[in-house]
């Protein structure tokens, strides 16, 4: 026979479940044949009280097509103690990574032996999978990094969803010295526990989101990562200002991202740190300085700035973008003390190529766009006060391909006419502009070749039909 026989033990304690389980799994499938070869089901019995779990599988790695798993070579053995004695590891099915084929059949069996820890790492560095996406528990997902035989292949980690504490956190860096990937979300690590990253040399990448018992001198310990290239502190709102003085452990960093810190003054001032810095977010830092962009100066080659509810800069804060010539990205969306004036400094950003100006209820006129005709996305959304005849400005943005302009409700009634300015937009939101003609969103699809997505919620000028229908075409279009 072509089969070999392989006996693994579950850890569940219940037989009945195990049984349940087996028998609702892409193994327990009547007998078929499979390249001329057939497949036998599983067959669950007890031993001393435990339940075990018979599998049949071929030498060659093949399952039954259209179930998207792929069988290794052999399971790794098991040791025949006691339930009582064994670690638990329940793994879920992922609720968005089915292509990785990474599904577990058999419930609480322990499905890095069945799939191999290195397929699981593999998975996991590659991937990026969350560890969210397979365990249940922050405990879980370290028992399995900390009893890898391979942990030292360990390179990404992403805990957002899972909580990890300071004996966790110490247990994660000893056992993955490689790592270069950490991401923390809404931990509860204490303000010293960072010392461990001593056991993490390599680390370039590290999100601290939301853990709010670090103090204002926990980034010290940024020293011992002086690789850093990207640093996320969003939300820890026991740093201040003078936290970002150690921001010169790290003079690599490509990307800061310190939203919702209560950062005041000119703390930017430390920008100076980081020439490198290529992506700058202080979105609802409320309290800086009126002109502290003036910092910007410190980074030159700065591609991505996202000013997202800074109401405390003053209205001609956007002059200071004279000093990031190179900028890519500018994100602004409820800075309403900014003045539609304020926008022609964009001419100093020429090259920029996404722009959001989201609930500018102060904006009328989109005439600063001749400043930025190399503009491919633009986002508009909640902008009341346009003037009916605002979209003619689009035929100075040519080559646009995403268009968002949700709730822009001042707009006339045929301003989608305006869109043959832009022929090449792909994306467009429409959504609640409700004073739109419904015979110029019929349109669409036949004047906007290039278009792929279009949003119309809350549209009820057209009718539930002729949107199936209009999404019909554009689905048509791309296969095209």
């Amino acid at each position: 026979m072509a089969y070999h026989f392989c006996r693994t033990q579950s850890f569940s304690p219940c037989f009945a479940r195990v049984q349940e389980q087996v028998k609702a799994s892409h193994y327990a499938m009547p007998k078929r044949r499979q390249y001329g070869r057939e497949w036998k089901q599983p067959k669950v019995e007890t031993r001393a009280g435990n339940p075990i779990v018979h599998l049949y599988k071929r030498t060659k790695e093949i399952m039954p097509s259209g179930s998207g798993i792929v069988l290794p070579r052999r399971f790794l053995p098991l040791s025949p103690r006691s339930v009582a004695t064994q670690p638990k590891i329940s793994l879920k099915v992922p609720t968005r990574e089915f292509s990785t084929g990474l599904i577990n059949p058999l419930g609480d069996l322990v499905f890095s032996q069945l799939f191999g820890y290195p397929k699981m790492i593999h998975l996991i560095n590659e991937k990026k999978l969350p560890l969210k996406d397979l365990f249940e528990t922050s405990a879980q997902a370290v028992t399995f990094l900390t009893q890898s035989s391979i942990r030292d292949q360990v390179k990404y980690l992403d805990f957002t969803g899972l909580t990890l504490d300071d004996v966790q956190f110490k247990q994660i860096v000893e056992n993955c010295p490689n790592l270069t990937h950490l991401i923390l979300w809404d931990s509860k690590i204490s303000k010293d526990v960072l010392k461990h990253l001593r056991l993490v040399p390599k680390l370039v990448h590290l999100s601290l989101s939301f853990c709010t018992q670090l103090d204002p001198d926990s980034l010290k310990y940024l020293q011992y990562v002086p690789n850093l290239l990207e640093l996320d502190i969003s939300g820890c709102d026991q740093l201040h200002s003078d936290s970002l003085r150690y921001l010169r452990h790290v003079p690599l960093l490509r990307a800061l991202i310190v939203l919702n810190c209560p950062l005041q003054k000119d703390a930017l001032q430390h920008l100076k740190f980081v020439p490198a810095l290529r992506v700058l977010d202080i979105s609802l830092c409320r309290e800086l300085e009126a002109d502290t962009l003036k910092h910007l100066k410190h980074v030159p080659e700065l591609l991505k700035l996202s000013l997202t509810g800074c109401g405390s800069l003053e209205s001609d804060a956007l002059k200071s973008l004279v000093f990031v010539p190179k900028l890519r990205k500018l994100l602004m969306p409820g800075c309403t003390q900014f003045t539609p004036n304020s926008l022609n400094n964009l001419s100093h950003v020429s090259s920029l190529s996404a722009l959001s100006i989201q609930d500018w209820s102060q904006l009328s006129s989109l005439e600063f766009l001749k400043h930025v005709r190399h503009l491919h996305s633009l986002d508009m959304a909640a902008c009341t006060n346009l003037k009916p005849n605002a979209l003619n400005f689009l035929k100075h943005v040519p080559i646009l391909i995403s268009l968002i302009m949700t709730h822009c409700t001042s707009l006339e009634k045929e301003a989608l006419q305006k869109l043959e300015f832009i022929p090449g937009v792909t994306h467009l939101d429409i959504t609640g502009c409700k004073q739109l003609s419904a015979e110029s969103i019929h349109d669409l699809p036949t004047k906007l070749l290039a278009l792929r997505t279009l949003n119309m919620a809350l549209c009820p000028q057209v009718s539930q039909a002729r949107k199936e229908q209009i999404k019909l075409e554009l689905q048509r279009d791309s296969f095209s």
